[in-house]
Formats: structure tokens, sequence, C-alpha cells
């Protein structure tokens, strides 16, 4: 007769959550298709790695950071091998794009001004307040935030082969990190939050964590991706040559856009064109001001 002791019961516990723990990992595995050998990511005790070595060189673990960070690649995209093709729509795995939203572009990607001190890194959808907003491609949520200085309300989706698109100034998230969704999933409702002129759908297209213009890939005419297979090039990173990191002044109580210009040996009209403020505006407290 067999006892079932205190030890065999421990034991019997322990089995049991490692499978559970392993039909996870194999669940968040397996998101992007049905045929694992061209999954770019696979799971090991949950970490999640991406295969190619010239791309990620360390592990993660999703639970540390993949929900916080909206870049977490260290790579230099400036230095990409000639061409890095991406298979993203085949229908017959279900892969397929869809616009996040079907209104016009209201705003391109680029310089916003003739001095080239604000850049546009993504592109700008019309919408009304509410409009559903769809996930462009089959992925897995990656970051659902708030960046009221900025994104306001936002969801980054990652995908194939170090891609991501993100979706920003939404109403309301639909969606949780962690989450598969399909193209055509809802993943939030359209608005205005955070740093935004009116009602739009803020739609980046990024690789290894830096953007590039959607519209080397994706056509506003058709609604769809201008090829199946995308090609990823060099040159689609040009505007970040000679980038130098910015500097950025946290408001303070009594502080004067005058007395933040002369800390920083600029002018008050470079930091306004910076932040698209006006001169006379009330400074509010703990905000970020770009500076250089």
């Amino acid at each position: 007769m067999l006892l079932f002791t205190p030890c065999l019961a421990q034991a019997s516990i322990i089995i049991l959550i490692i499978a559970l723990g392993k039909n996870s990992c194999a669940a968040k595995h397996n998101y992007f298709d049905n045929d694992t050998n061209t999954n770019p990511y696979y799971h090991e005790r949950c970490r999640f790695v991406y295969r190619k070595e010239y791309f990620i060189k360390r592990t993660y673990r999703y639970s540390d950071f993949e929900n916080k960070k909206i870049n977490i690649y260290r790579y230099d995209v400036t230095n990409l091998p000639d061409s890095i093709p991406i298979q993203l729509i085949d229908y017959a795995r279900g892969q397929k794009f869809v616009l996040p939203v079907k209104g016009p572009k209201t705003s391109g990607f680029g310089p916003r001004d003739l001095m080239g001190s604000t850049f546009h890194y993504g592109v700008d959808i019309g919408l009304q307040v509410g409009d559903t907003v769809y996930a462009a491609l089959n992925g897995i949520v990656r970051v659902t935030r708030n960046d009221k200085y900025g994104y306001g309300r936002f969801v980054v989706i990652s995908h194939k082969e170090g891609l991501e698109t993100l979706y920003g100034h939404l109403d309301e998230i639909l969606v949780r990190p962690g989450e598969v969704v399909k193209a055509g999933t809802p993943i939030g409702l359209g608005g205005s939050t955070g740093k935004s002129t009116g009602p739009h759908l803020h739609f980046e297209f990024r690789f290894m964590g830096q953007q590039f213009d959607p519209e080397h890939i994706l056509s506003f005419k058709t609604k769809n991706l201008k090829n199946p297979t995308i090609h990823i090039r060099q040159e689609w990173f040009s505007h970040l040559a000679g980038f130098k990191k910015a500097t950025y002044h946290t408001v303070q109580e009594g502080d004067t856009l005058e007395e933040i210009a002369d800390k920083y040996d600029t002018s008050i009209q470079r930091i306004c064109a910076l932040n698209r403020i006006r001169g006379d505006e009330d400074l509010l407290v703990g905000i970020k001001l770009k500076v250089k």
C-alpha cells in the first residue's frame, strides 16, 4: 500500500506548478503562428530570447521590463545588414494586415518645421473620439501605459523579427500586456490624450526599438502593405545619423522660461519650438521640458 506522506504531497504540488508553468510558457511562445520553426521567440523557463544573434545578445524576462519600456533593444540600427526580409502577410496561416483605423492620413513621418526642431516619428490618422482602433498585425501586447505629456494612453504590440507597432493618444485601452492578438483585434478606442491637438491615432512602426517611416511599407491608397514580405533597409534610419541625446529640464515650483533658458544657455524661443508651447504659458510643476 502506498503511503501518502507530507513529502510526497509537497513533491506532487511542485510537479503540478512546473506543469502549469510550462503550459503558460508554451501558450505565450506560440503566439505568432502554428509553425514554431519560424517563430522568432522561444521560451526557456518563461524567458523570451530573440534568435537572431546580431540583434539581441542577452536574455530578458517578460515580467521585468516588457510592459514598462518602449524601447527594450540595445542594437544600433544604423549598422544593419543591407536588407532584412520579414514576411508579414500569409493568408494561409492567418497572417494579414489591418489598417488600425480607416480615417485619412493627417500628418506624415519627418520634421515638423523647416528648422527641424521637432521630428514626428510616426503617421497620424484621423478619427473620432471613441472609434475602435485595431491591431495591425498578429502579435503580443507588450506595453500599455499612459504618458500624459506625450503619447497619452498607448499600446505597443510585438510582431515578427523585432518589428513592433505603437498606437498613441487612445481614449481607452482594451488590452493588457501579455495578451495575444490577431490582426483586426480591437485594442483601444480613439481619442486625444497626451500631447495632442485633436482626436487622431498616432501610429508607429518600429524595428529593434527605432521608428521608421510607415509609408516605406504601407500604402494609404490601398490601406494595405505594399508587399507581403517587407525588406528592412539601413537607409530607413538615416534620421538617426548624428543624433544627440536630448537634454531635459524638470520644471520646479517658481521656474520661468527665462531662468531655464539662461541655465542651459539657450533661448526661450528655442524651448518653445522644441516643446510646442507658447512663451506666455504657465509651466506645470513636474513636467519635463526639452531644452536641447
